[in-house]
């Protein structure tokens, strides 16, 4: 009787050894089932900050080929724009000089100018278009006739006999277009978009070997500008290039 007791002592304290080894194995076991999620979560949580990086690394390359290619187009953008001016001004040096502060130093050019900026929106040196800058520059020289669409024709017919040097009155339509306008109703626009209200200011213009252009500024005014028929071509090929839009080319 006692040697089987002893026996199933023996045997009890196996199973508990067992037991306890088993839970061992098992806690282990469930702490690694526990940790393989962890694991999981972080492998992904890396690949994801690789991904970020890539596309990190990505825009940054985009940023930089977008910079270099505006900075590797700026000169010629540069003397495009000064050799409209020159053509425009008829070589004004201090508006050709204005042009060219913008290019070189863009800060300097909107502190000089920042009053007229301000007038039209324009906050900030970064925000400048270009073709503000060359069109600020002629109205500053007297060599652009600015006026908005409802601005009074005889007015503008005038403004623009003195841009020609008093060249227009000696047509013989001039006299006969301003007192059309002196009696009229309508604004500028009405005679320089539509047809068939009265005589061309185009053909009065043309008539003395210049040509009525308008330099499109994006605003609802008229930069109007009075171009020889010989510089005319010169005048088309440069704006393409600098991407000055021109209007009333086949006026």
């Amino acid at each position: 009787m006692r040697e089987y007791l002893n026996q199933s002592c023996a045997k009890r304290r196996s199973w508990e050894n067992n037991y306890l080894l088993l839970s061992k194995i098992s806690a282990e076991f469930g702490d690694s089932l526990i940790q393989v999620p962890a694991k999981t979560q972080e492998v992904k949580f890396l690949k994801m900050i690789y991904l970020l990086i890539l596309v990190l690394l990505l825009l940054v390359g985009v940023a930089l080929f977008a910079m270099n290619k505006k900075v590797g187009d700026e000169p010629q953008l540069r003397n495009d724009y000064l050799e409209l001016v020159d053509i425009l001004s008829q070589g004004n040096q201090q508006a050709r000089s204005e042009v060219q502060l913008f290019f070189d130093k863009n800060d300097d050019y909107f502190n000089q100018y920042e009053d007229d900026l301000l007038n039209r929106g324009i906050e900030s040196s970064e925000d400048i278009p270009p073709v503000i800058v060359l069109v600020d520059a002629l109205i500053r020289h007297d060599k652009v006739v600015y006026q908005d669409h409802a601005a009074e024709p005889g007015w503008a017919l005038a403004s623009l006999n003195k841009l020609s040097n008093a060249v227009l009155d000696k047509s013989e339509g001039y006299w006969e277009l301003m007192e059309h306008y002196k009696s009229t109703k309508y604004g500028l626009g009405t005679f320089l978009d539509k047809e068939g209200y009265g005589p061309s200011i185009f053909q009065c213009v043309k008539s003395q070997g210049y040509r009525l252009l308008s330099i499109d500024e994006g605003s609802d005014s008229y930069a109007l500008i009075l171009v020889e028929e010989k510089d005319l071509p010169e005048l088309i090929r440069l704006s393409q290039k600098a991407g000055v839009k021109i209007s009333y080319l086949n006026k």
